[in-house]
């Protein structure tokens, strides 16, 4: 009774299926400022699966799982401060569209929100409140992912080559996971989900799949590394992280030797395969 996932798109509320039948349990609509029906981005259940969390324009809704239709909690994610004594009104928090989300119910429950305008935060369920912003992403997030112990979460976007690792602790970054990603395509990677989240699971722009372990002690020295210049695009990934091969994906792709630039260290997979050589836009570890 409780195995459903979520589906939102343009101009149709967000939908709650059954995984088992296929049938439509419930709909939960967000209206706008004239009263119209507005799509979510993003869609995602809480930590412990008695709400769900979607994703708009520097805000975000929250519907009780029990109680579909239009009865939702409005977040705003910016804020407007100063305006006083002559200071000068400025907004803070998180801007943009809020592409993707993630949530665990440790730590009293937490969701973390990427936004097109390259930053992630990470809140409070219960209050809202910020916890810790983290940027470091040129372009649009799209995708965040938590560690099953939620100490460390997980960033890419597109057109960016890096899916950069945080630890949440100490707030900084622990290791970057390259892949090759230069077009606004989403592309999607996972993480495994009983052995504390070892290995990475990622597609890439020209066709390969790479995986990684994550508890490998991380690179320290930066490489030069060409752009790349693709053809082909593999988008998402499943597999069995079993196999251990060592490979590194310099070389993958086609390039322009004469566009290399100067990058912080990254890691090298453990496993590197040849994909389907068209984009796969979701990922699952088995």
């Amino acid at each position: 009774s409780t195995c459903c996932f979520l589906s939102t798109c343009h101009k149709n509320p967000t939908h709650l299926w059954d995984a088992f039948t296929g049938k439509l349990r419930a709909t939960y609509r967000s209206y706008d400022y004239a009263d119209e029906i507005t799509a979510a981005l993003s869609v995602a259940f809480s930590g412990n699966g008695d709400k769900i969390i979607c994703g708009f324009d520097r805000h975000i809704r929250i519907f009780d799982v029990g109680y579909p239709g239009r009865d939702y909690e409005t977040r705003a994610l910016i804020k407007t401060v100063g305006g006083r004594r002559g200071q000068k009104r400025r907004k803070i928090g998180q801007r943009g569209l809020i592409s993707c989300i993630d949530t665990t119910s440790l730590y009293g429950g937490l969701y973390a929100c990427g936004s097109y305008a390259g930053s992630t935060f990470v809140y409070e369920e219960k209050s809202g409140k910020t916890v810790c912003s983290l940027d470091a992403h040129q372009n649009g997030v799209t995708k965040v992912k938590f560690a099953p112990d939620a100490s460390r979460l997980w960033t890419g976007g597109r057109r960016d080559d890096v899916i950069i690792e945080w630890d949440l602790r100490m707030l900084k970054i622990l290791r970057r996971y390259e892949r090759r990603c230069g077009s606004n395509q989403r592309f999607s990677f996972d993480i495994s989900p009983n052995d504390g989240g070892r290995f990475l699971l990622t597609g890439s722009q020209n066709g390969e799949l790479f995986i990684y372990d994550t508890l490998r002690p991380p690179a320290s020295s930066p490489t030069p590394t060409p752009t790349a210049v693709a053809t082909t695009a593999a988008g998402g990934t499943a597999s069995n992280p079993g196999r251990e091969v060592e490979s590194d994906p310099g070389d993958a792709g086609d390039y322009d030797d004469d566009a290399k630039v100067a990058v912080e260290a990254r890691e090298k997979p453990v496993l590197r395969f040849k994909g389907p050589g068209d984009a796969v836009n979701s990922v699952s570890f088995h």
